[in-house]
């Protein structure tokens, strides 16, 4: 089987990351904000964006709408 060594570096890089944190995803991301605030650097954040016209809004969607869309769709 064919192997990338730069896919294989990514790999064991992430694996080593998670190694440390023993897996842990919520360690892992917390270790990451800390880094980023510790970065000193200036975070970008953006105002919420309206859905487009037409686009559901999550938790917004009936079951008996949902059901229609998939007769329509057939």
């Amino acid at each position: 089987m064919w192997s990338d060594p730069i896919v294989d570096q990514i790999r064991a890089e992430a694996k080593a990351w998670s190694d440390q944190f023993g897996g842990d995803v919520n360690a892992m991301f917390a270790e990451l904000r800390r880094l980023d605030e510790a970065s000193g650097e200036l975070l970008v954040t953006l105002p919420p964006r309206a859905p487009a016209s037409g686009t559901p809004v999550l938790g917004t969607l009936s079951t008996s709408s949902a059901v229609d869309a998939t007769k329509q769709s057939h």
